[in-house]
């Protein structure tokens, strides 16, 4: 666990930029069985003022599971809490950053927060906390 102390350290920041394409967003469709039409009807999203169907959350929080399981130096972590607000939407083929910053340490339950955002061109899209467990043998 040693080695493992020296990687966690409070503020440590972990980045990753992305880009939903319309690709990726089908195939959550199918695989989520989610068909609301604030997702599926560019008109339906337009009549509530959004400028196109909404990217679903669910591929928001896919991009957490990839920066825990890969940009993450630790590997054997479990995701055990998730607090998330869903600020403003998310549009296919914005390029998005994910930040994420190392916030609470407990070295005695091999436990860290990580506090995330989401934002486009800087504007801030999705925020929250997520919770990670460090795995022992």
């Amino acid at each position: 666990m040693a080695k493992k102390n020296n990687i966690l350290k409070k503020s440590k920041k972990i980045k990753h930029n992305f880009i939903i394409k319309n690709k990726d967003f089908i195939n959550f469709q199918k695989l989520s069985q989610d068909f609301n039409l604030i997702h599926t009807n560019k008109d339906y999203a337009k009549k509530y003022n959004f400028k196109q169907k909404v990217v679903y959350g669910g591929i928001l929080l896919s991009k957490i599971s990839y920066l825990i399981g890969e940009k993450f130096p630790i590997k054997e972590t479990l995701w055990v809490y998730l607090k998330t607000l869903f600020l403003k939407p998310i549009y296919i083929n914005e390029k998005v950053l994910l930040e994420g910053v190392i916030s609470n340490i407990s070295l005695a339950t091999s436990y860290f927060e990580i506090n995330f955002k989401f934002s486009v061109k800087k504007q801030l899209r999705c925020k929250g906390t997520i919770g990670i467990k460090i795995l022992k043998k």
